[in-house]
């Protein structure tokens, strides 16, 4: 999808990108202040009932998504590597709570991807508490004048997947309108480990 997206001046500039980025990596490895190697991303997303409809019911329910990704710095910045550029892997201590659905049900998998000066996209999978299979599937769009709005303010669905059925519509936030994250949340998702 990317490769395709880019011109062959693009993939050359990538590909020297890439290189660059792995020689400052290494170079940071060596002097020890890049321990691990990689990139972690945190982040709480959620409201109240009155921005979440849950289509199978007609209720109006609170939802929160607790998210904590990481992601390789070496694939994190080589935009010659699809799979991993500006992508990070939803694991350990995530979880959502959506009433009537799920209470702290653990994230199972799941990635976030940056698509730069367009749209952060989040799709993750989570059983409820009868082991029934759903998938979230959202995205902040950070291309418009209303950059902090869209950094964060996220638009998606809950689907079963057994079923096939959407139950949430739901319009999450960190950091403003009613959201349980914060700005120092989502600055904090920025940092090295």
């Amino acid at each position: 999808m990317l490769e395709s997206a880019l011109s062959p001046v693009g993939r050359v500039a990538g590909a020297y990108v890439s290189i660059a980025n792995a020689i400052n990596i290494g170079a940071l490895k060596k002097v020890g202040l890049l321990k691990e190697g990689a990139l972690i991303f945190e982040e709480t997303l959620g409201s109240t009932g009155e921005n979440n409809l849950r289509t199978d019911n007609g209720k109006a329910v609170p939802c929160l998504f607790r998210i904590h990704a990481v992601g390789d710095l070496m694939g994190l910045f080589d935009p010659t590597n699809e799979d991993q550029f500006l992508t990070w892997e939803i694991g350990e201590n995530s979880y959502v709570t959506l009433p009537g659905i799920a209470e702290s049900a653990a994230i199972v998998r799941g990635t976030i991807k940056v698509t730069p000066f367009d749209k952060i996209h989040y799709d993750f999978d989570f059983n409820d508490h009868d082991g029934v299979a759903y998938s979230y599937k959202g995205q902040k769009d950070i291309s418009d004048i209303h950059f902090m709005e869209g950094f964060t303010t996220a638009n998606g669905v809950v689907q079963n997947d057994e079923t096939g059925e959407i139950v949430l519509e739901s319009k999450v936030f960190s950091g403003q309108k009613g959201g349980v994250g914060s700005v120092l949340s989502i600055l904090r998702s920025c940092c090295l480990i």
